[in-house]
């Protein structure tokens, strides 16, 4: 009689005892993936995205940003995008970041189907226009313009929004407004934020640039030293002692880098100096026009860029 081998014995025994325990858990584990895949499509058609609601949205189209979330949403497959749950995070804040100003923003869920996008945006800190290629308004020689403010005003093709930093963080979209007899594409892009903006943005600073910067979304145009400028500007000539207001500031000019050209809402220009006290300037314009010395009425410009003289056609 051959010998048993207790080990071969013990082998033998633990792979039977395995595989009758596989038997057992055969039919749990069946039941577990078909409960994890039936648990799965519970959630993609219970939890599908079908709202969007926008908050911290001040500069910002709300419904812009609804409409590019659901652009992005399907991109990608029901479980994936436009699921509650699972949706791409990711795609949706590359996507709003490339195409709005905002720094960051983040996200929330409103069962079953809301989904919540807070924006964190930059601060608007002035408007941009261009038209993409160099224009010089004055003529140093003669101090004279080759051209009407208005004809410049029709050359500008582009106008973007700039934050604090000097920054191009979007273009400009005006808004449409139902039931008004004129349309955005009637109104020149100069005049649009003062009339079409939000209140929140109709009093930014609007900067001609004469240059033709190349322009690119997260590119830098406005640096401290305009910033500074603007605000001395706005400083010295109050709106409360003139009777005329800044329509748009031109600079820099590749001519004059040194100056500030002023466009104003009667139509004429201010010439002025950087690094000037302008206060004092200010004041002596203020006494000119209060002795009727000049009327503001069909002149073309008044160069202030000497301290103690005005000079004006």
């Amino acid at each position: 009689m051959r010998p048993i081998s207790y080990e071969s014995t013990r082998r033998g025994f633990t792979r039977s005892h395995h595989r009758g325990r596989f038997r057992l858990l055969k039919p749990l584990i069946i039941v577990l993936v078909a409960a994890l895949v039936g648990l799965i499509g519970f959630f993609i058609t219970r939890f599908d995205i079908q709202t969007v609601e926008v908050r911290g949205a001040q500069f910002v189209d709300p419904e812009y940003v609804r409409s590019e979330v659901f652009q992005e949403i399907k991109k990608y497959s029901p479980m994936f995008g436009g699921n509650l749950i699972f949706f791409k995070k990711k795609g949706i804040e590359e996507s709003l970041k490339n195409s709005i100003a905002v720094e960051s923003l983040s996200f929330d869920r409103k069962f079953p189907h809301t989904l919540v996008v807070v924006l964190h945006e930059y601060r608007p800190t002035a408007f941009w226009a261009t038209s993409g290629f160099t224009q010089e308004p004055i003529e140093e020689a003669e101090g004279r313009l080759p051209s009407s403010a208005d004809q410049l005003a029709l050359n500008i093709t582009h106008l973007y929004l700039v934050d604090e930093k000097g920054v191009v963080r979007q273009e400009w979209i005006p808004p449409t407004v139902e039931g008004e007899e004129t349309t955005p594409a009637e109104i020149p892009l100069l005049d649009q934020p003062k009339i079409l903006a939000e209140k929140s943005l109709r009093n930014l600073p609007v900067i001609f640039d004469i240059s033709g910067t190349p322009i690119s979304i997260g590119g830098t145009v406005l640096f401290d030293a305009y910033l500074a400028d603007i605000q001395n500007y706005q400083n010295a000539f109050s709106s409360k002692n003139f009777s005329f207001q800044v329509k748009y500031f031109a600079f820099p000019s590749p001519k004059s880098p040194n100056e500030l050209r002023v466009m104003t809402d009667k139509g004429f220009w201010l010439y002025l100096t950087k690094g000037t006290d302008w206060t004092q300037i200010a004041q002596n314009l203020e006494t000119a026009f209060a002795n009727q010395k000049i009327s503001g009425k069909n002149i073309s410009y008044i160069d202030l860029r000497i301290a103690d003289r005005i000079f004006f056609k």
